[in-house]
């Protein structure tokens, strides 16, 4: 389902701000109200926050890199009409929920028709609104679907092996980490709605799952002193204790940086 656009009319009042140099967009109340309607009905929503001075957006739904449904990203602001832009945001393995978008869909479309201080709602497809895609968008998309399929193809062929639930920590444990620097460091759900730190912290894991891995690699070609018991003779053997972890790390890491790199094209290019 491609991402979906509305248009409207708002009866409520500019709350543009000019803060010594720094022009504040209108749109916040606008946001918020619609925000708030979400709120009574029952959905999880996050704070309103001024999107890089493009306007004012927030989260509805689940947020978490490995959640199993896309939150709905929702960004208002005002180039002629009001206008709300919508779209799923996926987590780490690219799934989308067409019927969870729909819904959450619906339920705003609710609250723009049912409040007064909305009117003539009109919602429009990314085609329809933006008009037809530049020539290098249609041949991208496709390219990054497919090495994203490779990558799910490439995670699940390679999950029965030892190594995975190995490097499958490293991530989890390097991305919760980013994830909490982040929003405490630069507010809540800072971590969901941006791209750059989920990118850095997959560069992170790359880059530890490679150091580990030349250094168990070290480790294996250490030669244990072994006596065989027919003749007798002395023979080197590798340590068994690491042999078993070094083979497919380096390749876990190369894997982990080609995902977060599609991740990052994938998003610059939405």
């Amino acid at each position: 389902m491609q991402s979906m656009y509305a248009t409207f009319d708002s009866s409520l009042p500019d709350d543009s701000q000019e803060i010594g140099n720094k022009f504040i967009q209108p749109g916040f109340n606008v946001a918020r109200r619609v925000q708030d309607g979400l709120k009574k009905r029952g959905l999880p929503v996050t704070e309103v926050e001024n999107h890089e001075d493009f306007g004012w957006s927030f989260h509805v739904g689940p947020l978490g890199l490995f959640r199993r449904k896309p939150s709905v990203w929702c960004l208002f602001q005002v180039p002629d009409k009001w206008l709300l832009i919508t779209e799923q945001s996926p987590g780490f393995f690219f799934f989308k929920d067409d019927a969870y978008y729909k819904q959450v869909l619906d339920e705003i479309n609710a609250i723009l028709v049912g409040d007064p201080a909305f009117s003539t709602v009109t919602w429009l497809s990314e085609s329809e609104y933006n008009g037809p895609k530049a020539k290098r968008d249609v041949v991208f998309e496709p390219v990054a679907k497919f090495f994203q399929l490779c990558m799910v193809l490439l995670i699940i062929g390679l999950g029965s092996l030892p190594q995975f639930g190995f490097i499958l920590a490293i991530v989890v444990f390097v991305s919760l980490g980013a994830n909490i620097v982040c929003n405490a460091a630069l507010g809540a759900g800072y971590y969901d709605r941006h791209e750059w730190p989920v990118f850095l912290s997959l560069m992170v894991s790359s880059a530890m799952v490679w150091s580990i891995g030349a250094l168990l690699a070290k480790r294996a070609d250490r030669r244990i002193v072994v006596i065989e018991q027919k003749t007798g003779r002395r023979a080197n053997a590798k340590d068994p204790a690491v042999d078993w972890l070094v083979w497919p790390m380096k390749y876990w890491s190369a894997a982990i940086l080609a995902v977060g790199l599609i991740y990052l094209v994938d998003r610059a290019f939405k």
